[in-house]
Protein backbone atom coordinates (compact mmCIF):
# COMPACT_ATOMS: atom_id res chain seq x y z
CA UNK A 1 0.00 0.00 0.00
CA UNK A 2 2.70 2.43 0.90
CA UNK A 3 4.80 1.34 -2.33
CA UNK A 4 0.79 2.62 -4.31
CA UNK A 5 0.66 5.37 -2.40
CA UNK A 6 4.46 6.86 -3.34
CA UNK A 7 3.63 5.80 -7.37
CA UNK A 8 0.81 7.83 -7.33
CA UNK A 9 2.19 11.09 -5.68
CA UNK A 10 5.13 10.80 -8.47
CA UNK A 11 2.73 10.10 -11.46
CA UNK A 12 -0.13 12.45 -10.12
CA UNK A 13 -0.46 15.85 -11.33
CA UNK A 14 0.34 19.38 -9.19
CA UNK A 15 -3.54 20.06 -8.38
CA UNK A 16 -4.62 16.22 -8.68
CA UNK A 17 -5.98 14.39 -5.75
CA UNK A 18 -5.54 11.29 -4.57
CA UNK A 19 -8.93 9.80 -3.77
CA UNK A 20 -9.65 7.39 -0.36
CA UNK A 21 -12.46 5.72 -0.78
CA UNK A 22 -13.54 2.86 1.59
CA UNK A 23 -16.42 1.25 3.85
CA UNK A 24 -15.83 1.73 7.19
CA UNK A 25 -15.28 -1.64 9.12
CA UNK A 26 -18.54 -1.92 11.24
CA UNK A 27 -20.96 -4.36 11.78
CA UNK A 28 -24.09 -4.60 9.33
CA UNK A 29 -27.39 -5.87 9.89
CA UNK A 30 -28.77 -8.56 6.76
CA UNK A 31 -32.04 -7.94 5.77
CA UNK A 32 -34.46 -9.95 3.84
CA UNK A 33 -37.16 -7.16 2.17
CA UNK A 34 -40.13 -8.61 0.36
CA UNK A 35 -42.86 -6.66 -1.08
CA UNK A 36 -44.50 -5.64 2.28
CA UNK A 37 -41.68 -6.41 4.90
CA UNK A 38 -38.22 -6.06 6.22
CA UNK A 39 -37.21 -8.93 8.28
CA UNK A 40 -33.43 -8.74 10.46
CA UNK A 41 -32.01 -12.42 9.10
CA UNK A 42 -28.21 -12.12 10.04
CA UNK A 43 -25.08 -10.29 10.26
CA UNK A 44 -22.70 -8.78 7.92
CA UNK A 45 -19.51 -9.79 10.05
CA UNK A 46 -16.89 -6.26 9.76
CA UNK A 47 -14.36 -7.48 11.96
CA UNK A 48 -11.71 -8.42 9.33
CA UNK A 49 -12.18 -4.89 7.39
CA UNK A 50 -10.73 -3.78 10.71
CA UNK A 51 -7.39 -4.92 9.83
CA UNK A 52 -7.40 -3.40 6.40
CA UNK A 53 -8.46 0.05 7.71
CA UNK A 54 -5.59 -0.17 10.06
CA UNK A 55 -2.72 -1.18 7.32
CA UNK A 56 -4.58 1.66 4.87
CA UNK A 57 -4.03 4.39 7.53
CA UNK A 58 -0.75 3.23 8.47
CA UNK A 59 -0.07 3.96 4.69
CA UNK A 60 -1.10 6.89 4.84
CA UNK A 61 0.63 8.32 7.85
CA UNK A 62 3.82 6.98 6.51
CA UNK A 63 3.62 8.78 2.97
CA UNK A 64 1.45 11.69 5.37
CA UNK A 65 4.16 14.48 5.22
CA UNK A 66 3.81 14.73 1.49
CA UNK A 67 -0.39 14.72 1.42
CA UNK A 68 -2.74 17.61 2.53
CA UNK A 69 -6.13 16.59 3.59
CA UNK A 70 -8.75 19.02 1.66
CA UNK A 71 -12.17 16.40 2.19
CA UNK A 72 -13.42 14.28 4.17
CA UNK A 73 -17.10 13.10 3.95
CA UNK A 74 -19.18 9.83 4.45
CA UNK A 75 -22.34 8.66 3.24
CA UNK A 76 -24.38 5.22 2.94
CA UNK A 77 -24.63 2.85 0.40
CA UNK A 78 -27.56 0.16 -0.08
CA UNK A 79 -25.83 -2.69 -1.05
CA UNK A 80 -28.48 -5.65 -2.64
CA UNK A 81 -28.21 -9.05 -3.65
CA UNK A 82 -30.65 -11.00 -5.35
CA UNK A 83 -30.24 -14.42 -3.93
CA UNK A 84 -28.46 -15.83 -0.87
CA UNK A 85 -26.01 -17.63 -3.54
CA UNK A 86 -25.10 -14.13 -4.85
CA UNK A 87 -24.62 -12.62 -1.20
CA UNK A 88 -22.10 -15.81 -0.35
CA UNK A 89 -20.07 -15.47 -3.67
CA UNK A 90 -19.73 -11.65 -3.01
CA UNK A 91 -18.28 -12.17 0.39
CA UNK A 92 -15.99 -15.16 -0.47
CA UNK A 93 -14.21 -12.75 -2.29
CA UNK A 94 -13.58 -9.36 0.82
CA UNK A 95 -12.91 -10.00 4.06
CA UNK A 96 -16.28 -10.41 5.66
CA UNK A 97 -18.75 -13.24 6.06
CA UNK A 98 -22.04 -13.63 6.85
CA UNK A 99 -23.55 -15.10 10.35
CA UNK A 100 -26.96 -16.03 9.32
CA UNK A 101 -28.83 -18.91 11.57
CA UNK A 102 -30.37 -22.05 10.12
CA UNK A 103 -34.00 -21.02 10.63
CA UNK A 104 -32.84 -17.50 8.41
CA UNK A 105 -31.54 -19.34 5.65
CA UNK A 106 -34.77 -21.39 5.95
CA UNK A 107 -36.92 -18.63 5.74
CA UNK A 108 -34.45 -16.83 2.76
CA UNK A 109 -34.96 -19.91 0.32
CA UNK A 110 -38.43 -20.05 1.25
CA UNK A 111 -38.90 -16.27 0.45
CA UNK A 112 -36.78 -16.61 -2.80
CA UNK A 113 -39.60 -18.16 -4.74
CA UNK A 114 -41.44 -14.75 -4.33
CA UNK A 115 -40.52 -12.79 -7.43
CA UNK A 116 -39.60 -9.21 -5.39
CA UNK A 117 -37.10 -10.21 -2.66
CA UNK A 118 -33.62 -9.46 -2.11
CA UNK A 119 -31.47 -9.10 0.35
CA UNK A 120 -29.60 -6.37 1.84
CA UNK A 121 -27.18 -4.77 4.36
CA UNK A 122 -26.32 -0.87 4.38
CA UNK A 123 -22.53 0.06 4.33
CA UNK A 124 -20.70 3.16 5.83
CA UNK A 125 -18.53 4.40 3.01
CA UNK A 126 -15.76 7.33 3.89
CA UNK A 127 -14.38 9.37 1.42
CA UNK A 128 -11.10 12.09 1.82
CA UNK A 129 -9.84 13.57 -0.84
CA UNK A 130 -5.59 14.48 -0.33
CA UNK A 131 -3.48 16.98 -2.21
CA UNK A 132 0.48 17.10 -2.41
CA UNK A 133 1.90 19.65 -0.73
Amino acid sequence: MVHALKEAQRVIKQEGLIIDLRPIAHDATLELVTDDKVIPVGLIDGSKGKVHDAATNRALTAVGDNLQEVSRDRFIVSVNYESLQELIEHLSESSRRALISDQAIQLIHKQTKRKHMHLRFYEDVRLTCYRLK
